[in-house]
């Protein structure tokens, strides 16, 4: 899968070389656009905070989650991309969390007092399972939608 983010000032950066452009990574406040490719295509993904927290910034971090919530399988797959939508204090329990793709709200009322609005991207370099509820949780709607909304963008790998 290929991935991009974009800042504000429109520059891409290819997370094929991550290692040189974390301090560009930490610039990235409103938005990151996920490249994929499905059927030999590359599709698009914006994804930003939903619209209730559209004034909070949204936090890209390698292979960290500082303020946020540790995604469970962070030290068997490692290192990651994390990106963070809802820090530790702004996500309490019951609280509508989600994101925005494509301009629609992602939304769910958590159920704990746990912040479960982030996307980890694992680079898992020893080919390590995964652990966890990620074959109950991976697979429902709202964790696929990002996938689902991504907009053609007419370019081929």
């Amino acid at each position: 899968m290929g991935t991009r983010l974009k800042d504000y000032s429109e520059r891409q950066l290819d997370l094929s070389s991550v290692g040189s452009t974390t301090d560009e990574i930490k610039k990235i406040k409103s938005e990151v656009v996920v490249r994929h490719l499905r059927g030999n295509k590359q599709y698009d993904s914006i994804l930003k905070q939903i619209t209730p927290y559209a004034d909070k910034p949204l936090s890209v971090q390698y292979n960290s989650a500082t303020g946020y919530k540790t995604p469970m399988n962070a030290k068997k797959m490692g290192p990651y991309l994390y990106l963070g939508f809802l820090d530790t204090i702004t996500a309490k329990a019951r609280t509508m969390q989600g994101y925005k793709v494509n301009n629609v709200d992602q939304t769910f009322v958590n159920c704990d007092a746990n912040p479960n609005s982030y996307f980890t991207v694992y680079f898992n370099p020893k080919n390590q399972h995964p652990v966890g509820y990620y074959k109950r949780g991976s697979y429902a709607p709202l964790m696929k939608s990002w996938l689902d909304a991504g907009v053609n963008n007419n370019k081929t790998p």
